[in-house]
């Protein structure tokens, strides 16, 4: 293992479309990878009795190739918060490591990675070094454009922790990090919403459960439609993944760069928006959804 490790840290939970597809990206690209499987509160009703998947993700975890003995697998269940599981992840991990934060619907490119592994090593000033979030939005050729970096690689140090939050880690620092923002980062690859509609289901209903969570202000709950306790199936029906209706304010850009080299045998991998909505949509299974709620 190299001094300081490169640690990936997996928080999980029904991951079974593209977690696959990510591990065997990042496998050979670190020395740990640190998996938690969990739910947390806004996402209860996706869970078995265990708080683990439903869908097959604890069967692949338990299942997938670890030839170096890199995988730290812990199937926790239940709790409150994303912010506990990623703690629980850098309670896995030794001070000073260099960590890459990912979810199981994403992934890097290896060789920016080695970029990322040897930039802290370059720079031991360094906390925290900034990416692009490239979400892929109807397909895997298309991606909403977010000026916005995300704060995915981290330094272990500075008192680094996480604090209780529903989505997005909770990062914090008892003193200030240094950050560097590179000309050219580092993408990090979000598969998340071209995926199966059972699934989305499950994303949308998190999504609008965090929001009113967080933020259950009279503002937000009319914003989003969510004057009563539970959420309408029409509000779920009228996400824009459902509706294929691009809201005014993004920006959709082509994106032309190869995959990494897993996803390119990714069924999705290739097909055109209309081609992924005829392989797993239909009037009936809109239905079905809906009769959910």
């Amino acid at each position: 293992m190299r001094n300081p490790a490169f640690v990936a840290h997996y928080v999980v939970q029904n991951e079974i479309d593209y977690l696959g597809y990510s591990l065997e990206t990042l496998y050979d690209s670190v020395d740990r990878l640190v998996i938690v499987e969990n739910t947390n509160d806004c996402a209860r009703q996706w869970a078995n009795e265990q708080g683990l998947s439903t869908d097959g993700t604890t069967e692949l975890l338990g299942s997938f190739p670890d030839p170096d003995n890199k995988i730290v697998y812990l199937p926790v269940g239940f709790l409150p918060s994303e912010g506990e599981a990623r703690q629980i992840c850098l309670d896995q991990t030794e001070p000073g490591s260099i960590i890459v934060m990912i979810d199981g619907d994403e992934a890097f490119y290896p060789e920016e990675l080695s970029w990322v592994y040897e930039t802290f090593l370059a720079h031991p000033e360094v906390d925290v070094i900034t990416g692009q979030h490239i979400m892929f939005w109807g397909d895997l050729r298309h991606y909403v454009y977010d000026k916005n970096a995300m704060r995915r690689f981290l330094r272990y140090g500075k008192g680094l922790h996480f604090a209780p939050c529903c989505m997005g880690g909770g990062i914090g620092w008892t003193e200030e990090p240094e950050v560097y923002v590179p000309d050219s980062p580092p993408r990090m690859l979000h598969f998340g919403w071209v995926r199966q509609p059972r699934r989305m289901l499950q994303k949308v209903h998190f999504a609008y459960n965090y929001m009113r969570t967080n933020d259950p202000s009279p503002e937000t709950y009319h914003i989003h439609g969510l004057e009563e306790d539970e959420i309408p199936g029409e509000i779920i029906l009228n996400h824009p993944c459902f509706t294929r209706q691009v809201p005014p304010d993004w920006e959709i850009r082509e994106f032309n760069d190869p995959l990494p080299e897993p996803f390119r045998a990714h069924p999705f991998a290739g097909m055109t928006e209309e081609e992924i909505l005829d392989a797993t949509e239909s009037a009936a299974l809109l239905e079905e959804i809906a009769d959910v709620w």
